[in-house]
């Protein structure tokens, strides 16, 4: 719903919508403007403000240093497969060494994807919290 309000000296028109309107207190018949808490979530934690940024950025930490080693283990695991690979060729012998380490590196694979989505769970859950940003990245 909108409403236009014009004025009679000057053409003005300023465009009210529903969330300026849900503003306005009118419990009291008058249209005073209702104080805005929203800005102040941030600023009403308190004390455990900081351990609320450490609590984030630690668990932060933890998941990206997951995500590190799992991408470090999938790198370590295709240059193993690709030893293994070379160093039997085509022969018989070595299959169920190249298959090994072929489930290994798929091991590894879903490792690596499962930590980036606990990173990716992570970022998410604080954005939907209202968590600053910086509390990620160990920025307070």
């Amino acid at each position: 719903m909108f409403f236009l309000l014009f004025s009679s000296n000057v053409f003005c028109a300023k465009l009210f919508t529903d969330d300026d309107l849900e503003g306005y207190d009118y419990s009291n018949g008058q249209t005073e403007r209702a104080p805005d808490t929203s800005l102040h979530v941030i600023q009403s934690r308190g004390p455990s403000q900081k351990e609320d940024a450490e609590y984030w950025c630690n668990r932060m930490t933890a998941a990206k240093d997951r995500l590190k080693r799992a991408i470090k283990g999938l790198i370590d695991k295709g240059i193993t497969e690709s030893d293994i690979r070379s160093s039997y060729g085509r022969r018989y012998i070595g299959a169920s060494a190249v298959a090994n380490a072929a489930i290994e590196e798929d091991k590894a694979r879903d490792e690596a994807r499962a930590a980036r989505d606990d990173v990716n769970n992570i970022e998410e859950e604080a954005h939907r919290k209202e968590i600053p940003p910086g509390w990620l990245y160990c920025n307070y």
